[in-house]
């Protein structure tokens, strides 16, 4: 009896086989790459010593920590708040070349999430959790604590938006306002490039968040907010510096992701109805928000005045504290005259 052979065919060509290697080492390849591709990390310890001051102060709010610097002297109260991805710091610029400390009290706030204030665990927050409401509630609580009864606002972008969120919920806090390009009006077209990872300096947060930022993304940043970056002191650098060591804090990244992602509005219909006077300050070569949009505050503000600023970008306190400091100055006298008349 003679033994049958039987061959055997390949289950797939050559061609396939190769491809399904080549294909079984790409996740191999990609594990490499993460464990061999620079990290961003901050120490917070060293963080906070850093930019920690004597005036500064920190509480408890709503699962996280607010910082805020209460500083300068009188009965005058300055409240700053800063914009999207920036942080307090970024008025010293203000607080450092101007004699504002001799004229007002000031207090600057981190927004929770921004500087040194660290942000409610961004994996349990409710369905219906509001940034905006969150940011506000921030402010009022540290104003209550204070025991500030009455305030003018200097803010800028996403802070001037919060600001006449705040005027308008609580208008016994808020006499007042000096708000430097707010936004308000199309904020969720407005963050729209961010959610499709269209800004460099965002990209890599959206596709890896553990990597953090790099210092050259907060360049590009900090680029893109200012018209002139050779401004006095090297503080370019120092901003640059600050931003890098704030971003790479742990659960950053992921809480403005998470912010930007909830593409929330803004209830532009309550700036129709604010009844303190507003200074809107706008550079006329500002390429972060919509230059035309100074207009429209202009249009819906019952008690509005207008400044536009040539040759300033998107941070006028940046790049001219001076500037800013004789607009608040005479603003504040001005309204408050008017006020009590």
């Amino acid at each position: 009896m003679s033994a049958s052979k039987t061959s055997l065919v390949p289950r797939y060509s050559r061609r396939k086989r190769v491809a399904i290697i080549v294909l079984g080492f790409i996740p191999l390849l990609l594990g490499l790459s993460y464990l061999m591709w620079p990290k961003h990390r901050s120490d917070p310890k060293v963080v906070f010593e850093k930019y920690t001051t004597s005036n500064s102060h920190f509480m408890d709010y709503e699962g996280g920590q607010v910082h805020y610097v209460d500083t300068g002297s009188g009965d005058r109260v300055i409240v700053a708040l800063h914009g999207l991805n920036s942080c307090f710091y970024h008025f010293s610029p203000l607080l450092e070349n101007t004699p504002i400390l001799d004229s007002f009290r000031f207090i600057g706030i981190d927004l929770p999430g921004f500087g040194l204030s660290n942000p409610p665990n961004y994996k349990t927050l409710p369905e219906d959790f509001s940034f905006q409401a969150h940011f506000t509630g921030a402010v009022a609580a540290v104003l209550e604590r204070e025991g500030i009864d009455s305030c003018m606002i200097l803010a800028n972008s996403l802070g001037g938006m919060l600001s006449w969120n705040l005027a308008y919920e609580r208008p016994d806090l808020v006499q007042s306002m000096v708000l430097m390009a707010p936004a308000g009006y199309a904020w969720d077209s407005i963050t729209q490039p961010y959610v499709e990872g269209m800004a460099p300096w965002y990209v890599g947060a959206i596709l890896n968040l553990r990597l953090g930022t790099s210092r050259e993304a907060r360049e590009d940043a900090a680029t893109y907010s200012f018209y002139n970056t050779d401004v006095p002191n090297d503080w370019f650098r120092k901003r640059v510096d600050a931003g890098y060591a704030f971003m790479n804090l742990p659960n950053r990244v992921q809480w403005l992701r998470a912010m930007i992602l909830s593409q929330e509005t803004a209830d532009v219909d309550r700036i129709k109805q604010l009844s303190q006077p507003t200074m809107i300050l706008w550079g006329e070569e500002d390429e972060v928000l919509p230059y035309q949009h100074r207009l429209r505050f202009m249009r819906d503000l019952k008690n509005g005045f207008l400044k536009e600023i040539p040759s300033l970008g998107h941070v006028p306190h940046e790049e001219d504290p001076a500037l800013v400091y004789d607009v608040l100055y005479d603003f504040y006298s001005t309204s408050m005259t008017k006020s009590s008349q």
